[in-house]
């Protein structure tokens, strides 16, 4: 039976593996990924813990745990996200994964956060379960349908589909909230946050709820200079003063919109971001709009008050850590499931 080693090390010298791995084990992941983990990210770079077959030193399987600050009651907690979690397909049968999950948990004290947690895909829950994490929640999709021409134009002549879809557009608009709502404020495209938008991102650090740090810094790593999408940020201003009221990152797929993340002052402000933003992408001809959000926000109810509904559940949340943090709201979204 095969035996491991497992050790936290300084990854450099394994980038090439860790790369081929990704390649065989979580294709689409592109190698710019990982020095972007290692550098650039305020909370601190990435850390890997290694498991190597004991006789031949051959790297059997890796994880990783990406620092994050949340914020909670006005002050600042470290946190980790564990992912990568790869393992050889040669040693599968022989259990290193359950034992790197053990060894980063029995690390924990020297690792120096409060909690750590992961949205595990199929494979690994059940094994990160074992290991000793908790189920907290679960990330669920919500959907806003904006356009049915192509379902229309699939299920009936492309003419008449084309009419059909463009009477459906109309009554969507007719009963969607944001058509009636007045415009407050204005949306703006950014390619980058300054140091004038920490006033209004500082002011979530203060809330008893828990979230991902937002500072300007942590967000331009995060948005602007994330490897694995290109994603559109646009923000809300006050018309006169510009004062940044919130913000919405965003990409587009398949002709669908994805909100990625949003934020904004107040849930009276929030109303009227999702609004104005709705109100812009009903100018395209994009199929709908997509959002994935922890069960445990808040911001739910807003959102369905727009016509979302729940699709279906995507993944769960394990966390491992201060208990008393599993039962508080989250204010998390797609954004914060790795990043």
């Amino acid at each position: 039976m095969a035996k491991f080693i497992i050790e936290q090390r300084d990854s450099a010298p394994y980038r090439g593996e860790i790369i081929k791995f990704w390649k065989e084990y979580l294709p689409g992941t592109p190698a710019k990924r990982f020095d972007w983990m290692s550098k650039g990210n305020p909370a601190g770079p990435a850390r890997w813990f290694l498991a190597f077959e004991k006789v031949s030193g051959e790297l059997a399987g890796t994880l990783s745990v990406m620092p994050k600050k949340l914020a909670v009651n006005g002050k600042f907690l470290m946190a980790g996200i564990i992912g990568d979690l790869m393992v050889s397909k040669k040693y599968r049968v022989f259990g290193p994964a359950l034992q790197l999950q053990r060894t980063v948990l029995e690390s924990f004290p020297s690792l120096g956060v409060k909690l750590l947690y992961t949205v595990p895909n199929k494979a690994a829950e059940e094994i990160m379960l074992r290991a000793g994490y908790q189920k907290i929640g679960h990330f669920i999709r919500l959907v806003k349908p904006l356009n049915f021409k192509k379902q229309f134009q699939m299920n009936s002549f492309p003419r008449i589909g084309a009419f059909l879809a463009w009477d459906a557009r109309l009554v969507l608009r007719l009963i969607s909230k944001e058509t009636y709502m007045k415009n407050e404020g204005q949306l703006r495209e950014i390619r980058e946050f300054n140091e004038a938008h920490n006033v209004f991102l500082r002011q979530f650090a203060g809330k008893p709820s828990i979230a991902g740090e937002r500072t300007h810094e942590s967000l331009n790593w995060r948005f602007f200079k994330n490897p694995l999408r290109r994603l559109n940020v646009l923000v809300l201003e006050k018309a006169k003063s510009k004062n940044l009221l919130g913000y919405i990152a965003y990409f587009i797929e398949n002709n669908i919109i994805y909100i990625y993340d949003i934020t904004a002052y107040e849930r009276k402000t929030f109303v009227i971001l999702l609004g104005s933003f709705l109100k812009f992408v009903r100018q395209g001809c994009y199929s709908s709009v997509s959002i994935n959000i922890l069960n445990r926000n808040p911001l739910i109810k807003d959102i369905k008050s727009f016509g979302f509904f729940t699709r279906d559940n995507v993944v769960p949340l394990l966390a491992v850590g201060d208990t008393e943090l599993f039962t508080r709201e989250w204010f998390f979204f797609d954004a914060d499931r790795n990043i």
